[in-house]
């Protein structure tokens, strides 16, 4: 079950993976869309999706704790990086690395529910034995 599972999860971040490479190609204006707003609102928050797949499958894969915190470093490496080039930033160059910083958010999230179902379905499992 637990090789299904882990599947599923590699093929479902795939799907989204490609989706967002979609989303972006419309937020950035490559692909004309009927309704830029839907597209622009799917580019600030859709990477969620994949980044919840992809960190529940590490958390689901991993055998040792530290390599499932290597999403997390790295998210927290860019935020620091991009807080960094937001506070030293002169003129108009701060909405540059303010919407990087924004853009930051919604992995953050997805990272942060993976880390939720995962707990949940530990907890679930030590009850049930």
């Amino acid at each position: 079950m637990n090789d299904r599972g882990n599947q599923i999860l590699l093929t479902a971040f795939f799907i989204t993976a490609v989706l967002y490479a979609f989303v972006m190609l419309c937020w950035v204006g490559a692909v004309s869309v009927t309704d830029p707003d839907l597209w622009m609102d799917l580019g600030l928050w859709f990477h969620a999706v994949p980044c919840f797949f992809l960190q529940l499958l590490i958390c689901r894969a991993a055998k040792r704790p530290a390599i499932r915190l290597i999403p997390v470093f790295l998210l927290a490496g860019l935020v620091a990086v991009f807080l960094c080039a937001l506070v030293n930033a002169e003129g108009l160059d701060g909405l540059g690395w303010g919407l990087l910083l924004l853009l930051c958010a919604a992995p953050a999230a997805g990272c942060a529910l993976a880390w939720a179902v995962y707990g949940v379905q530990r907890l679930c499992r030590s009850v049930k034995r």
